[in-house]
């Protein structure tokens, strides 16, 4: 599953950032460079690529899809203010020692929003940079999702909802930078 993948992938690298991105390439390759020069021009923790931020755009998404994305983006973003456009992608550019933090963590609903949502909690800068959403034909012919998948996901996106409301004092989870 996707923990496991980030976990293997976050234990082989050796520099100080990573990004992650979908295999299947729905955000182009020049997103990774991107990334890695927002991180380190920003001195965020984390950043988003984000096809709902200003410049930002969404293109071959099927519409249950598309509207699933929005409606989850949109209610997680008001639980900040509207600071934060898109939570749940995780076309991302990492610290490295935060990504490997947050994965030993025990996390509570989607793994991408609950990070963004626990980094924001610990008090990380996090910067969002417009981005190009395009799924392939590939993909686009398999993307069908049971009710029950998005069920699940919805009640993800209320457990972090909850969170960004609820728990605003930092906790146990560590994933402040450290200072050594």
């Amino acid at each position: 599953g996707l923990i496991a993948a980030l976990r293997t992938g976050c234990e082989a690298v050796r520099t100080p950032y990573t990004v992650v991105l979908d295999a299947d390439l729905s955000y182009a390759p020049e997103t990774i460079g991107a990334l890695a020069r927002t991180l380190e021009a920003s001195g965020a923790a984390i950043v988003l690529a984000s096809p709902y931020a200003e410049g930002g755009r969404v293109s071959d998404v099927p519409a249950v899809r598309r509207v699933a994305s929005r409606a989850a983006n949109h209610l997680l973003s008001a639980c900040v203010g509207g600071r934060i456009k898109t939570f749940t992608g995780m076309v991302r550019a990492y610290e490295t020692d935060l990504l490997a933090r947050a994965l030993r963590s025990r996390h509570r609903g989607e793994f991408n929003a609950w990070v963004v949502a626990e980094a924001l909690r610990e008090g990380c800068s996090i910067a969002e940079m417009p981005a190009h959403l395009a799924w392939p034909a590939s993909r686009r012919e398999v993307s069908r999702i049971s009710s029950t998948k998005l069920l699940r996901r919805a009640l993800d996106v209320l457990i972090v909802a909850r969170q960004l409301l609820f728990e605003r004092r930092p906790g146990t989870a560590g994933l402040r930078r450290s200072h050594a």
